[in-house]
């Protein structure tokens, strides 16, 4: 391993009592690896919980490896103050599939993604949010969105900015899963969204048997 030049991780953890962050990448493979010259990864920690009074920011993560000249970024999410998520990941990445994303999000282009995955338990997603997926993911082929949480904001109570775009386009989009998603999410992705090239729609009815539907 030590001879390896590339190198694409992805990883998804869950368990620990920190973060993989970048202090952990550098010593634990980057420093180990000195004729790595190309480093992708995309990595979650999940159900961490932090035992520290002092709880790590996005900067605390990715700042050993921007130091260093890498091009990353990462969101950390909080339930409380003892429990947590961290998604770091290499912004140039080369992988066509990446981790469950959440609220946190922040911005970015992803020109060899196709397949993502929205959850988020904590807050609803806002129409914002899919705006920013659109534009980040524009070669997104297949979505999955799971969230319970309502909408907070109803398409009509959209301001002035946002009623602008409020038609949004996945130009490539292909499949739409649903799951268990709230009602809301059907009616952003179904009246609000140019999806011209969807083939297949999935939602979870409860009670119900997952129905799947071919356009």
């Amino acid at each position: 391993m030590s001879q390896l030049e590339k190198l694409t991780l992805s990883l998804y953890v869950h368990g620990r009592t920190s973060f993989i962050d970048g202090t952990h990448l550098h010593n634990d493979i980057i420093s180990k690896m000195p004729y790595l010259h190309r480093f992708n990864f995309d990595i979650v920690t999940e159900i961490v919980i932090i035992n520290n009074e002092y709880l790590p920011t996005s900067d605390d993560v990715r700042r050993p490896l921007i130091e260093k000249g890498y091009n990353v970024d990462c969101y950390v999410d909080y339930l409380g103050t003892e429990r947590g998520r961290c998604h770091i990941y290499s912004v140039s990445s080369t992988m066509e599939r990446m981790h469950v994303i959440t609220n946190k999000f922040p911005d970015g282009i992803f020109m060899n993604v196709r397949i993502v995955y929205v959850s988020d338990s904590m807050h609803s997603i806002e129409y914002d949010f899919f705006v920013r997926i659109s534009q980040a993911f524009p070669l997104l082929k297949h979505l999955t969105v799971l969230s319970t949480v309502n909408q907070q904001k109803s398409t009509n109570e959209l301001d002035g900015h946002e009623q602008t775009f409020s038609i949004i386009e996945y130009s490539h989009l292909m499949t739409l899963d649903l799951i268990s998603s709230h009602i809301d999410y059907a009616k952003q992705y179904l009246l609000k969204t140019s999806l011209p090239r969807l083939s297949t729609l999935a939602r979870f009815v409860p009670d119900q048997n997952k129905e799947v539907y071919t356009i």
